[in-house]
């Protein structure tokens, strides 16, 4: 996941928090943590709710006061839309804002 968390920095500039089989792209600012990119291998056995708090940690660490991330649906992605907008959900975010494409998602820290 090294050469992913390289990757990211060089091209879009996003810091990455990653583990053997992880890896989440971010940026902060103002209290802010926007998650880029957020990947869990194996979604198994709650690993990758566990991955979550690892980045909620780290937001949490740079003062952050709020997660925020976008959804985007594709052609792609289609099928999976839905359960990643009721995964977030499910998980504590709101919808913060809809557009055409992409649901914006936020997340309170405190």
């Amino acid at each position: 996941m090294e050469k992913v968390a390289k990757y990211w920095k060089g091209e879009e500039g996003y810091e990455t928090i990653y583990t053997d089989n992880a890896f989440c792209t971010y940026e902060y600012g103002d209290g802010e943590f926007y998650i880029s990119n957020f990947y869990v291998e194996d979604r198994t056995n709650g690993k990758s709710y566990a991955f979550f708090n690892t980045v909620k940690e780290k937001a949490i660490a740079l003062g952050a006061t709020r997660l925020t991330a976008n959804i985007h649906m594709n052609e792609a992605n289609a099928d999976s839309y839905t359960r990643k907008v009721m995964t977030q959900l499910k998980h504590g975010f709101k919808i913060l804002k809809v557009d055409t494409d992409r649901i914006t998602v936020i997340y309170e820290l405190r």
